[in-house]
């Protein structure tokens, strides 16, 4: 076969291949699905007009959140926190943190080490928050994450010594002092029983000392 007619035909085929709707396109996936993934993504495509309208009422409940009068009925709380100074570089020693927000919970042990410059060391451990759990007791919650912050201090030889600990609790609270917060609601499917309207860190610490671990304390939320 000549180079031209080989040529041709390669065309045909290539046109010919374009037109069948069961060619895969774009990684393997075919057009006809393409099609139908982009018909249903675009209702999740705004318009600058849509975007400059959730701006607006994103920054009304903001204001409403901040109002004297106004706060208490916001659905955006903007709550204030004790927390008025970051790191400045002088921090040495080790230090324990407890993140809680979802499903999995994390417990992390960071080492700041002063040496020709700062090195930070970090270990951690997800321990997962059964549907049981989060739908049970608060008891039950608070002392699930003893268990596994005791679990955790006993595989870094961390158990007996006294650490400073930071409590990462990401739900809408009302924080009176860097170590008190008041739970306000449930999010993100948890619903467990005393524990609104109860201190957050007072129930983690009286779970802990259960388990016989001793701990210096300071609360960091996220308020949602």
């Amino acid at each position: 076969m000549s180079a031209a007619k080989k040529g041709k035909k390669d065309t045909e085929k290539r046109s010919k291949s374009s037109l069948d709707t069961s060619t895969p396109h774009m990684d393997g996936v075919p057009a006809d699905t393409l099609s139908k993934v982009q018909k249903y993504l675009e209702c999740f495509h705004l318009s600058l007009v849509k975007l400059q309208e959730v701006s607006a009422r994103l920054r009304k409940d903001l204001v409403r959140g901040l109002g004297k009068h106004s706060h208490s009925k916001a659905p955006v709380k903007m709550l204030p926190t004790f927390v008025r100074a970051t790191p400045d570089g002088t921090e040495k020693g080790d230090y324990l943190a407890l993140d809680l927000g979802g499903t999995n919970f994390r417990v992390l042990h960071v080492r700041v080490v002063e040496e020709e410059q700062k090195v930070l060391k970090m270990d951690s451990q997800i321990c997962a928050i059964s549907k049981e759990i989060m739908q049970g007791t608060g008891e039950q919650l608070f002392d699930h994450i003893a268990a596994c912050l005791n679990d955790f201090l006993v595989s870094q030889n961390l158990k007996g010594q006294t650490l400073p600990l930071g409590f990462t609790f990401s739900f809408p609270c009302e924080q009176k002092e860097i170590d008190k917060s008041i739970l306000i609601r449930w999010t993100k499917g948890f619903n467990c029983s005393g524990v609104v309207g109860k201190d957050v860190v007072l129930l983690l610490k009286e779970a802990i000392n259960r388990r016989g671990v001793s701990l210096t304390w300071g609360l960091f939320k996220d308020v949602e």
